[in-house]
């Protein structure tokens, strides 16, 4: 066979680019044959362990966060809860104090009739004498009851008509 003219042609710039080519892959890494180089490989191993390791904190990270929005969830429960408690114990407590106020504000009326109750049954010896004397003397119990507590004003009624109940007995005894 003869050679062809393409290999009697001399080595012109065109020639030279397509062994520079080759020359230019060997230098990116890549043998002749397409197989990555020894540095390449070291390079595509440690890619590798990071990607396993983001992977793994990925899933960390996700294991965190939904244990975090499962203790979010268990305190808005939590919340709700306490705050259906509050409310409701705001409300006995509403309800409590009305109750107080409306016992509050008979307590006036209370003391008034108790000291018109002692000045109807104090115990008074004789209602005679002279009026102006007997006038003084009603003006004095009135302004002793008003400084007096309502506790103080009982017990001077009680004593008062313990000691009415008394003469009347010892009256009822004579006349038997």
């Amino acid at each position: 066979r003869q050679p062809s003219a393409a290999h009697l042609r001399p080595k012109t710039s065109r020639n030279y680019e397509s062994g520079s080519q080759t020359s230019r892959r060997s230098a990116r890494g890549h043998s002749s044959r397409g197989r990555p180089s020894r540095e390449q490989e070291e390079q595509i191993e440690d890619l590798a362990r990071t990607i396993r390791k983001l992977k793994r904190q990925l899933l960390e990270k996700t294991s965190e966060t939904s244990c975090v929005q499962k203790h979010i969830g268990e305190l808005g429960q939590t919340y709700e809860q306490e705050l259906t408690d509050a409310k409701a114990e705001i409300n006995h407590l509403k309800d409590r104090i009305r109750l107080m106020t409306q016992k509050l504000e008979r307590l006036p009326s209370l003391e008034r009739f108790v000291r018109d109750m002692y000045l109807e049954f104090r115990d008074r010896p004789d209602d005679e004498g002279p009026a102006e004397e007997v006038a003084r003397m009603l003006a004095k119990d009135k302004a002793s009851i008003g400084s007096r507590t309502v506790m103080e004003n009982l017990d001077y009624l009680r004593t008062d008509l313990r000691s009415i109940f008394a003469r009347q007995a010892d009256k009822d005894a004579e006349l038997q």
